[in-house]
């Protein structure tokens, strides 16, 4: 569904229909479009205060005839899926669509990335001709439909924390169903898991299981912790055992990627001038395309057009400044997150932890299946 327009923009088609749905919805319905505005007073003022910034940052960026092409169309698909979780969860607030119906769509849509991307990595492990479409050469590596191992190993790491959020029931035959389900599920997800052969997907989950495992041992919910404990065992076993019939990126040993994406942040942070660390470039104004000389040989398009890592993102784009304000947005996310659901603080964790290696915190599939992770919680 990616449609690629010129070398470094492309849309994808879930974006239009996201925009015909939340367009319609909110046409269509004035209590939905009330409630939306409810929702929007009540978001704390350090968002406002960032954006402001960032805005600000764009016109002083525009203003210096730098191109602010790509920063506008980043940003235009971070507001629509805003817009898309904020129509979402006011739809389910008036009733219109239901928290199991949610959830249990997440999980479906979820699993079915499971399931093609392991029949992929047994029917079509040699994936290294999506090179010249645009994408990394992958060799017996789960990609999914994402064709990314990466973004693949964060989306399931997401469908893991998603699947604990399913309540039980009372009825006691159920609730031995559905333990069974889980269970099974769980141990699925995280086979998944470790052949997409994603360090920062394995390091992000690993780090954030452990936490929800010592938060369960602190509320003496030993089962919770026991479960996760097993689980972490599971996978720290299972990645010894790791076949390595593929190239490069299946030996988990590999220093190429790692000094690869250093040199990038350096070569990228090098970049700043002085009055550039205090207010930055603009938010995604400079897009920083990976292989370009290489992918230029082939005439192929590159896909990679920001830096591995979240932090560096924010102080390119906004400065000392915008990364303080970025971080008491982060602050406000976790406190609202707290109120709702652990697993969903879980998953926040393992997205900014994976965000850290990899372009995954702005990463449109993440945006979309965090939303609907939220919405499918409680009020």
């Amino acid at each position: 569904q990616r449609i690629q327009l010129t070398d470094h923009i492309a849309i994808y088609l879930h974006d239009i229909l996201l925009f015909f749905w939340c367009t319609t919805a909110c046409i269509s319905n004035q209590n939905l479009r009330k409630k939306i505005i409810e929702s929007l007073n009540k978001i704390p003022r350090i968002f406002f205060l960032f954006s402001i910034w960032s805005g600000l940052g764009l016109v002083l960026s525009w203003s210096m005839h730098q191109d602010t092409q790509h920063a506008l169309l980043y940003i235009s698909r971070i507001f629509l899926y805003m817009w898309f979780y904020f129509t979402l969860q006011s739809s389910r607030a008036l009733d219109f669509i239901s928290q199991r119906t949610i959830l249990y769509g997440t999980l479906f849509a979820g699993f079915m990335i499971v399931i093609l991307g392991l029949l992929q990595y047994f029917f079509l492990p040699d994936t290294r001709f999506l090179f010249f479409l645009g994408w990394d050469d992958h060799y017996y590596r789960l990609i999914s439909t994402f064709l990314d191992p990466s973004f693949t190993g964060l989306l399931f790491c997401l469908l893991f924390f998603t699947l604990q959020m399913v309540p039980q029931p009372h009825n006691i035959l159920s609730r031995q169903w559905i333990f069974a389900l889980k269970t099974a599920g769980s141990f699925l997800i995280l086979f998944a898991l470790v052949l997409t052969y994603s360090r920062a997907s394995f390091l992000a989950f690993g780090a954030s299981a452990a936490c929800m495992m010592m938060y369960f041992f602190i509320r003496k919910n030993w089962k919770e912790a026991v479960l996760l404990l097993f689980y972490l065992l599971f996978l720290l076993g299972t990645i010894p055992l790791l076949p390595r019939q593929g190239g490069e990126g299946v030996r988990l040993e590999r220093t190429s990627t790692v000094i690869a994406r250093t040199s990038s942040l350096t070569e990228e942070l090098s970049l700043l001038h002085n009055t550039d660390w205090l207010i930055g470039k603009g938010m995604f104004v400079s897009p920083f395309p990976q292989d370009t000389a290489f992918r230029t040989q082939f005439e192929v398009p590159s896909h990679g057009n920001v830096p591995d890592n979240w932090i560096i993102l924010i102080l390119l784009g906004s400065g000392v400044v915008g990364l303080s304000l970025f971080s008491g947005v982060l602050r406000e996310i976790f406190k609202m997150l707290w109120r709702k659901n652990i697993w969903v603080v879980a998953s926040f964790v393992t997205i900014l932890i994976s965000g850290l290696f990899s372009a995954s915190v702005f990463y449109p599939f993440t945006m979309i299946f965090f939303s609907l992770m939220i919405a499918s919680t409680s009020l």
